[in-house]
């Protein structure tokens, strides 16, 4: 009897799950584990889930450890430009997202992963071919490739993931407003961090108008090559619009404050275990932080950046900064391979470099007192979660803008690298160890995270959920042009009115009205008066006739024409010498009209 209630829940189970297609390009490890959590939610839930791995750069992980079926597209060519650009120096001031470099080196990737993809499809991917195909699809930002895969595959219906919050491209595409005038661009490495500046603000209106076109051409070489196989596939922008929703990795409560709509869920936690595991600290570890003084300072600038090719200059300014903290210990992921390294490090004796460090338990570590980090994203929510005060020295991408963020919630000290210096990171240090403020901040930062009335799982399943059952019913979003957004052609038509009305009253009233009369008539027009007493008021100020007047002399006239119940004025020449001042119909020889001459 067990067994057939057991098949029967089975059944019932297998019913209703849904088919889903995760597609996860491993461009660095935080976003593979960002994946990777948004993949086992689902399965948690009892979800079927396949995830499509598109090798970008190498990795430890595969970020999911529920997924039912995980697909590897390994990479067929040697180090991309993007790969070698980014390995280098990572202190590199020239090293910014809009780098005209970087931008080549993007558009180059694009193409590369979409002929791995495509030339490997029936090797990895024409096994999950089937007539069943997926009811959603979730994938990061791969230009149209995703697209290209879900067509191929048969699913129904798409959401968008974003590891680094939400773009100025992802917000083009999705239609949410991101007014330049307040909001900073995510990928620009001037964040301003407190009320923006006329500089800042043009900055961000050059980027908001620019940054669409640029990145469509960015993906142009993909979406060329991938139309050979696919001649009706959407550009970029349009098949990103396509989506449902974006899930943005980036708690709502860190945000910057700025206006989002419905097609954004926040998910910025979801990367954090339910259940705080302890990972696991060595022993080797555990004799130095016993052994520290006041207590422990974490440092790690991500995976991406590759501290064994960080510069001389830069690797001793940081180390001689930390010797001037003799009573704490610091405690920096460093790929310490070059002897030269071995023989640096071993002249500071508060500083222990290691190769990987099990962040979330050092960070949790009761001496941790601080945590120089490169703020990409899932180390400024773990930090904030956990209640750490930060010095943030932003390398890359949304780095600054999660830098900044943490800056306004008074939990973190921002060093620019720009500006590197000892004494910048000696203050810095001192800022952040010192000052009670900053602890305390944190601490209570990561109270009102852990009691925020929404989980970010919970709300990612449902709302995936929700759109394989009635992703019809929810509206495309909104894509407005710049000139309909900011009301362009409305505030057009109100500055060229009153310079037409100007137009008129100089043509056929310069000969007899002065400038401080035409002003006035054009105060009465902008005020709403009537035409008729504006002009005779004028007249009045000026000393120019008496009214009422049997009759006026000259060469200019205001003519009211009753159009049925609303008069019509206009200014005219034609009156001649003489012209009559009538309330009546038959005035100025014979004319139907309402006549005052202006002198």
């Amino acid at each position: 009897m067990r067994w057939i209630l057991l098949l029967l829940l089975s059944f019932v189970s297998s019913l209703s799950s849904l088919r889903i297609l995760v597609i996860s390009p491993t461009v660095a490890r935080s976003h593979v584990v960002f994946m990777g959590s948004l993949a086992d939610s689902l399965a948690e839930k009892g979800h079927t889930v396949h995830t499509i791995m598109i090798e970008v750069e190498k990795t430890d992980t595969n970020g999911t450890t529920k997924s039912d079926k995980v697909v590897f597209i390994p990479s067929t060519r040697p180090r991309s430009e993007l790969h070698d650009l980014l390995k280098e120096d990572p202190f590199d001031e020239s090293l910014e997202m809009l780098n005209i470099g970087v931008l080549l080196a993007i558009r180059q990737s694009l193409r590369i992963y979409a002929e791995d993809t495509v030339t490997q499809y029936d090797r990895f991917l024409k096994p999950l071919e089937s007539p069943e195909g997926y009811d959603v699809g979730i994938s990061e930002n791969l230009g149209s490739l995703p697209l290209f895969l879900y067509r191929r595959l048969s699913v129904r219906r798409y959401v968008l993931a974003s590891a680094i919050g939400l773009s100025s491209i992802m917000a083009e595409a999705m239609g949410v407003p991101m007014p330049p005038s307040y909001v900073p661009n995510p990928l620009s490495s001037r964040v301003s961090t407190t009320e923006m500046s006329i500089v800042d603000r043009a900055r961000y209106l050059i980027d908001y108008i620019f940054a669409p076109p640029i990145y469509k051409f960015i993906c142009k070489a993909q979406l060329d090559y991938l139309r050979q196989f696919d001649p009706d596939l959407l550009d970029v922008m349009d098949a990103k619009a396509g989506s449902k929703f974006v899930a943005v990795n980036f708690p709502l409560l860190l945000d910057h404050l700025r206006p989002y709509t419905r097609h954004v869920i926040h998910v910025g936690g979801i990367t954090l275990p339910r259940e705080q595991k302890e990972e696991s600290i060595d022993k080797d570890l555990s004799s130095v932080i016993d052994r520290s003084g006041k207590g422990i300072v974490v440092i790690s600038f991500g995976s991406l950046a590759e501290t064994e090719n960080l510069s001389d200059i830069h690797l001793k300014t940081f180390l001689d900064a930390f010797s001037k903290f003799p009573d704490y210990t610091f405690i920096w992921k460093f790929d310490v391979h070059k002897e030269k390294h071995v023989e640096l490090f071993a002249g500071y004796g508060n500083v222990h470099a290691v190769r990987w460090l099990p962040q979330h338990s050092l960070l949790k570590h009761n001496k941790t007192l601080a945590f120089v980090t490169h703020c990409g994203a899932n180390s400024v929510i773990e930090a904030a979660s956990i209640g750490v005060p930060l010095v943030a020295l932003p390398l890359f991408a949304d780095q600054h803008y999660n830098g900044a963020a943490m800056l306004k919630k008074g939990t973190a000290v921002l060093l620019r690298k720009s500006n590197l210096s000892e004494a910048a990171i000696v203050e810095a240090l001192t800022k952040v160890l010192l000052d009670e403020r900053f602890r305390l901040n944190a601490l209570h930062l990561s109270s009102a995270l852990a009691k925020y009335p929404e989980d970010p799982r919970d709300r990612f399943v449902a709302m995936v959920e929700f759109v394989a059952e009635y992703g019809d019913t929810l509206d495309r979003p909104l894509r407005l042009s710049p000139l309909i957004f900011f009301n362009i052609d409305v505030i057009l038509v109100f500055l060229l009115l009153p310079l037409i009305l100007i137009f008129v009253l100089r043509k056929y009233c310069r000969h007899r009205m002065s400038f401080r009369m035409r002003i006035s008539i054009f105060v009465h027009f902008l005020l709403g008066l009537d035409l008729v007493d504006a002009l005779i008021t004028c007249n009045r100020a000026a000393g120019n006739v008496t009214l009422p007047s049997n009759e006026c002399t000259g060469d200019v006239c205001l003519i009211r024409k009753d159009n049925g119940a609303v008069p019509f004025y206009y200014v005219s020449s034609d009156c001649g010498e003489g012209a009559y001042f009538s309330h009546y119909p038959d005035g100025c020889y014979g004319k139907t009209s309402f006549l005052c001459v202006c002198r």
